[in-house]
């Protein structure tokens, strides 16, 4: 009998080894979240509002040595400055699968239903719970993307609850960004990042299909956040994108995140030079009673290559004039589409050559409205010092 035992122990004891080696080695890849469900009166219902909330476990990388990139990243709030990162580890024990959380310090423990070559379900491991929602992952088989297609890449975040920042990066790995320093004073900073940098961003738009997305993203809500997107080529904004409360697909948000917490991560120095004030914010365009829009990235743009811009005495036909949220001592500002001049408050005048006319090359950017009156405009909240928001549920 005791034969018998030790046998039977072997055995399973065998069987879990092989089903263990399984899991160590059919986990290792990328996972998209697919759908959430959960059971009721004994039916598989699908759970559309638990998919729709579900972006900090939306998205996973496993790779080897136990590390574990979640696409959706975490805020580390036990530390002073709150950063952003998307790297943890995690650990298989049996058929749970446990998930390191930087938030909280703490695993996060999930049981797995099935797993597949291409198909990951799990569910929480709570035994508070009756009936868990489960998650079901697909295992993305792309190969890497050859992404080329924007010289330059612009995004703007703000909030009313705390962050206001702009950042553009550039393939020869300039950056510029519109932040609050150490000393929390609002200022023009630039960094350096490599080529590999702005290729991993890039390529993550890439496989978002952006090229494809809607212009625009929002959801039911007021005073939240809202990022905006615009790629650039040749000086022309090939497209542009608005996010509201991160309302946009997976794909989307897990692309531009890396790029709006980029500045946690550089070594900035200021900008050289008088310009604008870096309150100065949000231009539109006005032509006589006509007024043009263009979003908060694609505003940081132009502002970028004003500020860039040659110093000259051209004399041009100021078509247009730009208006902004904040001007500080700026009087008014003219422009023919390539040259910038600033009228300032004092009498003085400045006046900038960008070389090559921004609006004609952006016309399909610029929705001009008839007769509006300046009343009737939205402008964002005011620049502010960075403050995370309060801690998400996590799903």
């Amino acid at each position: 009998m005791r034969i018998k035992y030790c046998l039977l122990f072997s055995v399973l004891l065998t069987i879990f080894s092989c089903k263990q080696k399984n899991y160590d080695q059919k986990i290792l890849g990328e996972w998209n979240l697919a759908s959430t469900s959960f059971t009721e009166k004994g039916k598989e219902t699908v759970d559309t509002f638990r998919m729709q909330h579900s972006l900090n476990v939306s998205g996973y990388l496993f790779v080897k040595n136990n590390v574990c990139i979640n696409k959706a990243g975490y805020f580390d709030y036990k530390t002073k400055n709150e950063i952003w990162k998307p790297k943890t580890k995690y650990e298989l024990i049996g058929n749970n699968l446990n998930i390191f959380d930087p938030s909280d310090r703490k695993w996060v423990n999930w049981k797995i239903v099935s797993l597949t070559d291409d198909t990951l379900v799990i569910k929480k491991n709570d035994n508070d719970t009756d009936n868990p929602v489960k998650y079901q992952y697909i295992k993305q088989h792309i190969a890497p993307l050859k992404a080329d297609f924007a010289d330059e890449i612009v995004l703007s975040a703000y909030s009313t609850w705390g962050i206001n920042h702009d950042i553009i990066i550039k393939q020869n790995g300039a950056v510029l960004y519109r932040g609050f320093n150490s000393n929390n004073k609002l200022e023009y900073l630039t960094a350096n990042i490599s080529l590999d940098k702005f290729i991993s961003i890039e390529q993550g738009f890439a496989k978002a299909d952006f090229l494809r997305l809607k212009h625009d993203y929002s959801t039911n809500g007021a005073d939240g956040s809202e990022v905006s997107i615009s790629f650039v080529k040749d000086g022309k904004i090939i497209k542009s994108i608005h996010d509201y409360e991160r309302s946009g697909p997976f794909e989307l948000v897990w692309a531009y995140l890396p790029l709006e917490y980029l500045h946690e991560h550089l070594k900035f120095k200021p900008v050289d030079g008088k310009f604008l004030s870096p309150d100065v914010q949000l231009p539109f365009f006005e032509k006589g009673s006509d007024r043009g829009f263009i979003n908060s990235s694609a505003g940081f743009y132009l502002l970028s290559l004003i500020r860039s811009g040659k110093l000259t005495n051209k004399k041009f036909h100021p078509e247009y004039r730009l208006k902004f949220y904040k001007s500080d001592n700026l009087l008014k500002m003219e422009t023919d589409g390539q040259i910038y001049q600033a009228n300032w408050e004092d009498g003085g005048q400045t006046s900038y050559d960008i070389g090559f006319n921004f609006i004609n090359n952006n016309q399909d950017k610029i929705g001009f409205i008839k007769n509006l009156a300046t009343g009737q405009i939205k402008f964002p909240p005011p620049l502010r010092k960075y403050s995370h928001p309060k801690k998400p549920n996590h799903q």
